[in-house]
């Protein structure tokens, strides 16, 4: 059944997720044949299956040296763009619907759709010693349709089906890893972010 394409950033390459086997590929304009091609694995209990079943969504760095992976099994992988290595420590969520990085490439939000929806900011690069990198879980009391980033990173933006949109402060707050509610609105349904659900 051939694969699902995801474009990169770039226009000249994409991200082929296979329909039957746990396998994604990079491939591009300049060159027939795959750049590279990794397994998703089923370390650490993970089930394995058809990479575009396993993966929910993703998200490219700023600067597009690697993708983050949300899969439907709960975990976040990253991946190095030129190589296809994992470039940090795989990160347990809730089951995600969406993913976004920020502008400054220094948070990943990832939101999902069970129970009251729910979503969580993760600091890629530590914001004080020894402190923890997961932010406490954020709840928007409805149907989420879409989570991201704006303002630079600087700012959560959750939407929901019944037309609610809460903005959070993520950056600039006395405790840093704090996330505190700056406006509600019940206009919106979707954002206009650069996540790739899919």
């Amino acid at each position: 059944e051939g694969a699902r394409v995801v474009p990169l950033p770039d226009g000249r390459s994409w991200l082929e997720l296979d329909r039957s086997q746990p396998a994604i590929a990079l491939r591009g304009l300049a060159a027939p044949g795959a750049r590279w091609q990794v397994e998703l694995s089923g370390e650490r209990g993970r089930p394995r299956g058809a990479a575009a079943d396993l993966v929910a969504a993703l998200a490219f760095a700023p600067d597009g040296s690697e993708v983050a992976l949300a899969r439907s099994d709960r975990w976040i992988d990253f991946l190095d763009l030129a190589t296809g290595e994992a470039t940090r420590q795989p990160l347990g969520v809730f089951p995600p619907a969406g993913i976004d990085w920020s502008a400054d490439g220094r948070r990943l939000l990832v939101w999902g759709r069970s129970g009251r929806g729910a979503f969580r900011v993760q600091d890629l690069q530590p914001v004080e010693p020894g402190a923890g990198a997961m932010r406490a879980e954020q709840y928007h009391a409805a149907d989420l349709t879409d989570a991201g980033f704006g303002d630079g990173g600087r700012l959560a933006f959750s939407a929901s089906r019944d037309g609610g949109l809460l903005i959070r402060r993520v950056d600039g707050l006395d405790d840093p890893r704090a996330m505190r509610l700056v406006a509600r609105d019940r206009k919106s349904t979707r954002l206009n972010s650069s996540h790739a659900n899919i």
